[in-house]
């Protein structure tokens, strides 16, 4: 422990630091402390009820303990009791002890969904399917009701952004090469001339605009999708489903099951799902 520390207990702080080994590396983590200290204590320093204890060891000082007034707020830990118990049934045990242990369930993964979750599930089994080595998915529409007609909102959102672009032209040689990018990879396709005033209920425009990664400094163009028309957004029309996203906890644990971990990245990942025709001119954009 750092000499500046131990100061701020006067029981251990004239402890003989020069005691400790010179001849291995120094110390910095001792794991099994209670069987250190049980076998091999040469001396040893003791506080108040509210200080650590310092002990020399065979490797050198060590001290642990409280170092302040313990809350009597503060949660304590409990075991779980489970009155009976069958061997067959170890693993629903531990699963619910550690459920209570773990405010994240990992072994049950997720709360049970709600009605509108599997209704989404349902359709989206439904709903998708592969064509030529892509996944095709229809919008998952709630109970469809017409759109608005959003024009004059995407038209004033594309002149703002327009303007910006027009006074910055690295920021507009960036902005135009992604947006190009979407058709030139077949991402997006342009709009017959005979559909432009299309007026079914069935068509919606997206602002766009880009936002900056704080560690790649790169701007990227994104899709609002709440962009609000007359009291409603795209989004609103569509079921959310259910987060199926892995927790972070999850992951870690993942992480350092294996001997090796690898890791992969999908390019351009939600582009790689196609939309169905019938579905297109929901996602128009300008």
């Amino acid at each position: 422990m750092p000499s500046d520390r131990l100061k701020r207990w006067p029981h251990i702080a004239d402890v003989d630091l020069q005691s400790m080994p010179t001849d291995h590396e120094q110390v910095e983590l001792v794991i099994g402390l209670d069987m250190t200290l049980n076998r091999i204590i040469l001396e040893q320093r003791h506080g108040t009820a509210n200080e650590p204890s310092a002990y020399l060891t065979k490797l050198g000082w060590v001290a642990f303990g409280p170092t302040g007034d313990q809350s009597a707020s503060e949660v304590s830990p409990v075991h779980h009791v489970h009155r009976k118990f069958d061997p067959q049934d170890l693993t629903e045990l531990l699963q619910s002890h550690f459920n209570r242990d773990f405010f994240k369930k990992e072994s049950l993964s997720r709360l049970e969904d709600s009605l509108e979750d599997k209704r989404f599930l349902a359709a989206l089994n439904n709903m998708t399917q592969h064509r030529h080595g892509k996944y095709v998915a229809k919008l998952p529409f709630k109970d469809f009701t017409p759109l608005p007609d959003n024009m004059n909102m995407a038209i004033r959102r594309a002149r703002s952004l327009k303007r910006r672009l027009d006074s910055d032209e690295a920021y507009k040689t960036s902005y135009v090469g992604q947006m190009e990018k979407y058709t030139d990879k077949s991402y997006a396709e342009r709009v017959h001339v005979s559909q432009l005033d299309k007026k079914d209920g069935r068509v919606w425009l997206m602002p766009h605009h880009s936002v900056r990664h704080p560690v790649k400094q790169k701007d990227r163009v994104v899709f609002d999708l709440k962009a609000r028309h007359r009291g409603t957004t795209l989004n609103k029309h569509l079921m959310q489903g259910p987060d199926l996203s892995n927790s972070l906890t999850g992951v870690l644990l993942r992480f350092r099951e294996g001997q090796h971990a690898i890791t992969a990245d999908v390019q351009e990942m939600f582009h790689q799902v196609m939309v169905p025709e019938e579905d297109r001119d929901c996602l128009r954009y300008l």
